[in-house]
C-alpha cells in the first residue's frame, strides 16, 4: 500500500513540475517585459517633458533673436546721431514692443554718445553710462547679437531675466549704439512648475555654466550645481542619460542641452514609482500561479486515481499468479482499457493462459513418459544385437586399410620423381623470364637514347635553320648595292653631260674660259672613272648575288633533307626500338607465363604428394581405429545396459515431476 501512495504522489509531482515550471517562466518573463514597458514608457514621458522644455527655450530665443534683429534695422536706431527726431520716434517704437511683448521688462537702446533710451521710462542712476555696461561692450565687440547668462531679477526675487542685445553700425562699420531688452523667463518657470513625469518626477533647467534657473523647488533658483549634490553628479557624468541618488533614492535621469543657448533640461523620475508601477502586474502572476498550483493538484489526485487503481488490481493479480493461483481472472474492464494500462493488463491476461496451458501440458507428458521409457528398453536391446554385428565387420575393415597404406606408399615415391623434373622445368623458365626483361629493357633504353638523338638533332636542325635564314635574309643586302650602283651610274651619266655642256660654254667664252674648260675635262674623267668602277661593283655584285642564290638553295636542299630524310630515319629508329620491345615483352609475358604454369604443376604434384600421405596415413590410422571400434562396441554394450538404469531413474523423476505440478491451482 504504501508503494502506491508513492506511484501517486509522483504522478502529482510530475504533473506540478510540467505545469508550474513553465507558469513560473512565463510569469518571470511577463513581469520583466512590463516592468521594461513602464520603464520605457517613463523614459519616454522624461524625453517628451525635456522636449516640451527645449521647444519653449528655442521658441523664446527664435522670437527674441527675431526681434532684437529687426529693431537694430528701425531707421530711427540708426539715425540716432544725425537727427535729433529720431529719438522721439524711437521711444514710440520700443514702448509699442513693450505693450505688444508681455515677457520684455525692458527694452532699450545704449548710444556712442553715452545717451540712453529705455521703455518703459523710468529713471536712471546718477552717472549712469550704457558704454561700460557688460552687455553693452559684448554686444559692440559682436558681428551678431549676443544673449547673456540667465540671472535673478533685482527687484522681484526668484524671477530670471536674460538680455538679448545688438551692435548697430553705419556704412563704414562704425558704431552707432547697441540695443537690447530684458525677457522674463516666466514661461520657462511655469513650464518646469506644471510638469509632472509620473506621481513625483520633476523638471529642472540650468544654464551652460550649472545654474539652476528652473525649479518647482523655488529655494533651489539661482543655486549653482556645486550647491546641488545631485545636479553636480549629472552634470560632472557627461552622459545623457543614467541614474543618481536624491535623499537616498535612486532616480532615472536624462538630459539634453539646447545647442544655441547651452542651457541644460534634466528629467528626473524615481526608479521606485516604476517598481511601484509593476506591482499589480506581479500580484496578478502570483494569484494565476496559485490557481494554477491548485488546478494542478486536483488534476493529478484525479488522473493518477484512474492510473493507479487499475494497477493495484494487475498486481494484486500478479500476486496470486506468484503463489501458483491461477484460477483467479482479469477483470474485462481492464483489458479492454486504451493505452499503457490495457496492454499491461492484456499482456498479464495471456501470461496467465499460456502459464495454464503450459501446466496441463507438462502434466500431460509426465504421464507419457512410462511408455517412453519401456519403447526406450526395448530399442536398447535390440542396439545390443546390432553392436555385435558392428564389431566383426570392423575387424575386416581394418585389413582392407593396411593394403591401402602400402599403396600409397609406393605412389608416393614416384611422386617425388615427377616433382624434381618439374623444379628443374620452373627453374629454366624462370631464367627465360630473367633474360626477356633485360631484353625488353635494353629495347626501352635504345628507344630513349634514339628519341633524345631525336630530339637533339631537331634542337640543332631549328637553330641552324633559324641561323640560315636570318643570312640568307641579310645576303639580300647585295641587292640594294645593286640599286645604289644603277643610282651612282644615273649621276655619273649626269656628271659627264653636265662636263660636256661645261666644256662648250667654257670654248664659247674663250680664253676667259679656258680655266673653267679644265675643271670640266677633269670632272668628266672622274666621271668616266666613277662609271667603270661601277661597272666592275655590278660585276661583282653580280656574282656574289649568284654566290648567295646558290648558297639558298644549297642550305634550303640541306634543310629539307635534315628535316624530311634525317627525321623520317629517326622516326623510323624509334618504331623499330618501339617493336623490339614489344617482342621482348612479349616474350617476356610468354616465359613468365609458362614459369607460373610449371610453379603451378609443381603445386599441384606437392598437393597430390601431400593427399597421398595423408591417405597413406589415414589408412594407416584407419586400420588401428577399426581396432579401437572394436574394443569401443564393448564398451558400448555395457553403457546401454547402464541406460536402462537411467531411464528406471527418469521414470521415477516423471513420477516426481507429477506431485509436484499437483499444487497449481488451474
Amino acid at each position: 500500500m504504501k508503494n502506491k501512495k508513492v506511484l501517486r504522489k509522483q504522478i502529482i509531482s510530475l504533473l506540478l513540475l510540467l505545469s508550474l515550471i513553465p507558469l513560473l517562466i512565463f510569469t518571470s518573463l511577463n513581469y520583466y517585459i512590463s516592468l521594461k514597458a513602464v520603464k520605457n514608457q517613463y523614459i519616454e514621458t522624461i524625453d517628451q517633458s525635456i522636449k516640451r522644455g527645449l521647444d519653449v527655450i528655442e521658441s523664446s530665443y527664435k522670437s527674441k533673436s527675431e526681434l532684437i534683429s529687426l529693431l537694430s534695422q528701425d531707421p530711427n536706431a540708426n539715425g540716432i546721431l544725425s537727427n535729433g527726431d529720431c529719438e522721439k520716434w524711437l521711444m514710440l517704437t520700443l514702448n509699442s514692443y513693450v505693450t505688444n511683448y508681455k515677457d520684455i521688462t525692458a527694452i532699450y537702446m545704449g548710444v556712442n554718445n553715452g545717451k540712453m533710451i529705455i521703455a518703459p521710462e523710468q529713471t536712471l542712476p546718477e552717472g549712469y553710462d550704457p558704454r561700460k555696461r557688460p552687455w553693452y561692450i559684448d554686444a559692440s565687440s559682436s558681428n551678431d547679437f549676443i544673449v547673456t547668462d540667465p540671472y535673478e531679477d533685482a527687484i522681484q526675487k526668484g524671477n530670471f531675466m536674460v538680455t538679448y542685445a545688438k551692435a548697430i553700425k553705419d556704412s563704414s562699420n562704425n558704431l552707432i549704439g547697441v540695443v537690447g531688452l530684458d525677457i522674463k523667463l516666466t514661461t520657462l518657470s511655469e513650464l518646469v512648475q506644471s510638469i509632472k513625469i509620473g506621481n513625483s518626477g520633476f523638471v529642472t533647467i540650468t544654464d551652460k555654466n550649472g545654474t539652476i534657473i528652473a525649479d518647482k523647488k523655488k529655494e533651489l533658483l539661482n543655486k549653482t550645481s556645486k550647491e546641488v549634490p545631485y545636479i553636480d553628479a549629472i552634470l560632472k557624468s557627461n552622459s545623457q542619460s543614467g541614474t543618481v541618488l536624491i535623499d537616498k533614492a535612486k532616480y532615472i535621469y536624462i538630459v539634453k542641452s539646447h545647442d544655441k543657448t547651452g542651457w541644460r533640461v534634466i528629467g528626473l523620475v524615481p526608479e521606485k514609482e516604476i517598481s511601484e508601477a509593476t506591482n499589480s502586474i506581479r500580484n496578478y502572476d502570483i494569484i494565476i500561479f496559485i490557481l494554477f498550483a491548485a488546478a494542478s493538484i486536483l488534476i493529478g489526485i484525479f488522473f493518477s486515481k484512474k492510473i493507479v487503481d487499475p494497477i493495484n488490481v494487475i498486481v494484486s493479480v500478479i500476486d496470486k499468479i506468484k503463489s501458483g493461483d491461477f484460477s483467479t481472472k482479469m477483470p474485462e474492464k481492464y483489458i479492454n482499457y486504451k493505452g499503457e494500462i490495457g496492454v499491461i493488463a492484456g499482456g498479464v491476461d495471456s501470461m496467465q493462459n499460456e502459464l495454464k496451458k503450459l501446466i496441463l501440458e507438462v502434466k500431460s507428458e509426465a504421464k507419457g513418459i512410462h511408455s517412453v521409457i519401456d519403447s526406450v528398453n526395448c530399442s536398447i536391446s535390440e542396439l545390443n544385437n546390432t553392436i555385435e554385428k558392428v564389431s566383426a565387420t570392423t575387424h575386416d575393415l581394418s585389413a582392407t586399410m593396411e593394403e591401402t597404406a602400402a599403396s600409397a606408399e609406393e605412389m608416393s615415391a614416384a611422386s617425388i620423381e615427377i616433382e624434381k623434373s618439374v623444379q628443374i622445368i620452373s627453374k629454366k623458365s624462370q631464367d627465360g623470364a630473367f633474360e626477356a626483361s633485360n631484353i625488353s629493357q635494353r629495347a626501352q633504353d635504345t628507344k630513349i637514347s634514339v628519341e633524345e638523338s631525336q630530339a637533339k638533332a631537331k634542337e640543332v636542325f631549328e637553330k641552324t635553320k633559324a641561323e640560315l635564314e636570318k643570312a640568307i635574309e641579310e645576303a639580300k643586302i647585295v641587292e640594294k648595292i645593286s640599286t645604289l650602283s644603277e643610282s651612282i651610274m644615273q649621276i655619273t651619266s649626269q656628271t659627264n653631260l653636265l662636263a660636256l655642256n661645261a666644256a662648250i660654254e667654257a670654248s664659247r667664252a674663250g680664253e676667259a674660259g679656258r680655266g673653267f674648260s679644265v675643271v670640266a675635262e677633269e670632272i668628266r674623267k672622274l666621271a668616266e672613272q666613277s662609271k667603270n668602277t661601277v661597272i666592275e661593283i655590278q660585276n661583282i655584285t653580280g656574282k656574289v648575288s649568284d654566290t648567295v642564290n646558290n648558297l639558298v638553295n644549297s642550305s634550303n636542299s640541306l634543310l629539307d633533307f635534315m628535316s624530311v630524310n634525317v627525321d623520317n630515319d629517326y622516326k623510323t629508329m624509334i618504331d623499330v626500338a618501339e617493336k623490339y620491345s614489344t617482342d621482348a615483352k612479349y616474350v617476356d609475358s610468354l616465359v613468365t607465363n609458362f614459369s607460373s604454369t610449371a610453379q603451378e604443376l609443381l603445386s599441384s604434384i606437392n598437393e597430390v604428394m601431400l593427399t597421398i600421405e595423408s591417405v597413406a596415413k589415414a589408412s594407416s590410422d584407419g586400420a588401428g581405429g577399426a581396432t579401437d571400434i572394436a574394443g569401443s562396441v564393448s564398451d558400448i554394450h555395457k553403457k546401454s545396459n547402464s541406460i536402462i538404469e537411467e531411464m528406471e531413474k527418469a521414470k521415477d523423476a516423471a513420477d516426481k515431476l507429477n506431485s509436484s505440478i499437483s499444487r497449481f491451482v488451474i
